[in-house]
C-alpha cells in the first residue's frame, strides 16, 4: 500500500485505538491462509500484521484478532467458512474480508479485485484492499 495509505490509517486509529485491534506474528497470518486454502495479497496480510483486525469507517476488516465494536464476528477464518457454508455466490473462492450494511460478504477474488456477493449478484466494489480502504471505508471518517 502507498504510504500515505498507511499514514491515514494509522492516523485513525491514534484518534480512535478502540476501532482496532492487536499486532499480528506474520506466521499466524501465513497460517490462517494455509487453513483458508487462500493466498492472502500483501496488502491485506499487512493490513493484518500491522492492525489485527479494525473498524474502518462503516466497515469491518476481519483479521486474526477481536475488536470490541465488531463483537464476536471478526475472525477472517470464522467469517470464511460461515459463508462458504450458506453457499454464497461466488465466495468459495474469496477471501472475505469486510461485510456490508445489509450483511452482503465483502471478498477479493483470485485478481485482487474486491467483490460483493449481493444475494445473487456478483458486484465489483473496487479494483484492491488499498482501492477498497481508500474510497469506501476511508471516505466516510
Amino acid at each position: 500500500m502507498k504510504v500515505e495509505t498507511w499514514n491515514l490509517l494509522e492516523d485513525l486509529f491514534e484518534r480512535f485505538p478502540i476501532l482496532r485491534a492487536e499486532p499480528v506474528p506474520g506466521t499466524e497470518v501465513h497460517e490462517a491462509s494455509a487453513e483458508l486454502g487462500l493466498v492472502f495479497p500483501d496488502d491485506y496480510s499487512q493490513f493484518v500484521e500491522r492492525f489485527g483486525a479494525a473498524m474502518v469507517g462503516a466497515y469491518p476488516i476481519f483479521g486474526l484478532r477481536p475488536v470490541d465494536p465488531m463483537g464476536t464476528f471478526w475472525s477472517v477464518v470464522q467469517v470464511n467458512k460461515h459463508f462458504r457454508s450458506q453457499s454464497w455466490p461466488g465466495v468459495a473462492d474469496w477471501l472475505i474480508i469486510s461485510m456490508d450494511q445489509g450483511g452482503n460478504p465483502l471478498g477479493i477474488d483470485n485478481s485482487g479485485k474486491v467483490l460483493c456477493s449481493d444475494h445473487g449478484d456478483v458486484i465489483s466494489i473496487a479494483e484492491n484492499f488499498e482501492d477498497f480502504l481508500r474510497v469506501h471505508c476511508l471516505a466516510q471518517v
